[in-house]
């Protein structure tokens, strides 16, 4: 069944033969702009003896309706009954009007039915080979009102809209598909104009993109960048008189910008080594990514040992190594120490000074 569409708007020229060669026609009057009824209608009485050509062409499309790349336009010639023209002079008015002609005898009725489709947008969210991804949250505004999606249209990584009006939108990517990172610059501004053409506020952002038919906004995520994070534990006796009787595994934790997150246990079954695999490189903080800061802390405390904590250079700036060396120190052997101290502040920045003091027990 079809929707009466109210509020289309059709320019109506009215003209007559002229007798002037350069201009073979001449305006009755000024044009009239005619708007479809609550019913989608527009009605015209016309004689053939005072409006011989009647040109009417849509110019708007109701709201949430497009008027398509060819907006409709028709020519009308209004001849007495008894009145047909030739199919030349038919080919002259066509190229004359630039559109389809229709001749109308006297006293007949004629009545058009124009479609105008509605105004969608498609919106596909893609991986960089361009493959569609699911689990994406997007919403979509104009101005202060959310723009509900099409629930019916159920293909994974998509999100289609319907019936939008002309004006400007926000499209806004709340939370990324597991395993991709949100981009740093997650809202995206376009105008949408009455005939569906859609118009990015920054062209240059290589997020977001146009199909080439115009038809389709493709936004793009990235792979989350991941580390690595090992650490080895190393016993050093350096010939102090101890002799293989280290403990039989140590514990480890991982911090996480300065939180603990993870645990593991170190011992000989593992080659006191221990990996955690695929952590995020950056969080989003403010809207920009932030790289992640990872720390490495020995549990336990073992009478006799020093321990020192290195973090060991290496070739790939996403794998992380540290070393753990436990050095056997005999009761009267004096130990020169290197302890670094880091002070993390959270809040405000501060140009206050902070004082540590070092206790043996």
């Amino acid at each position: 069944t079809p929707t009466f569409l109210p509020g289309a708007k059709f320019k109506v020229t009215k003209l007559k033969a002229s007798d002037t060669s350069n201009h073979p026609y001449e305006q009755i009057e000024q044009p009239q702009i005619l708007t479809t009824n609550a019913n989608g209608f527009i009605e015209m009485k016309e004689k053939p003896s005072e409006v011989p050509f009647l040109v009417i062409e849509e110019v708007e499309a109701p709201d949430g309706y497009q008027l398509g790349s060819t907006p409709w336009k028709w020519c009308y010639v209004l001849m007495p009954e008894n009145l047909r023209p030739s199919a030349v002079q038919l080919a002259a008015w066509k190229q004359d009007f630039q559109c389809e002609v229709t001749v109308i005898p006297a006293g007949s009725y004629v009545e058009e039915v124009i479609t105008n489709d509605p105004t969608t947008l498609l919106v596909r969210k893609v991986d960089e080979e361009g493959k569609l991804l699911d689990g994406a949250t997007l919403t979509l505004m104009k101005g202060d009102d959310d723009v509900t999606p099409d629930s019916s249209h159920q293909v994974a990584g998509e999100l289609l809209v319907k019936n939008l009006t002309a004006g400007t939108y926000t499209l806004k990517e709340t939370k990324a598909p597991e395993g991709f990172v949100l981009p740093a610059e997650n809202e995206w501004s376009f105008t949408l104009d009455a005939n569906g053409g859609v118009k990015l506020a920054n062209e240059e952002d290589q997020n977001i993109s146009l199909s080439e038919d115009g038809l389709c906004l493709i936004v793009k995520n990235h792979k989350e960048e991941t580390v690595s994070v090992t650490v080895t534990k190393v016993w050093n006796h350096d010939g102090n008189g101890q002799t293989n009787t280290w403990p039989v595994e140590a514990d480890v934790r991982l911090h996480i910008d300065g939180e603990r997150k993870y645990d593991a246990t170190l011992n000989a079954g593992n080659s006191w080594t221990y990996t955690w695999s695929d952590l995020p490189k950056y969080r989003t903080e403010n809207g920009k990514q932030v790289e992640i800061r990872y720390e490495i802390e020995e549990s336990n405390v073992y009478d006799g040992y020093a321990v020192k904590l290195e973090k060991n250079e290496t070739s790939d700036a996403n794998v992380i190594s540290y070393t753990l060396t436990n050095t056997y120190i005999k009761k009267d052997q004096k130990l020169q120490l290197q302890v670094p101290v880091m002070k993390i502040l959270k809040g405000e920045e501060t140009e206050e000074e902070f004082t540590f003091k070092l206790e043996a027990k």
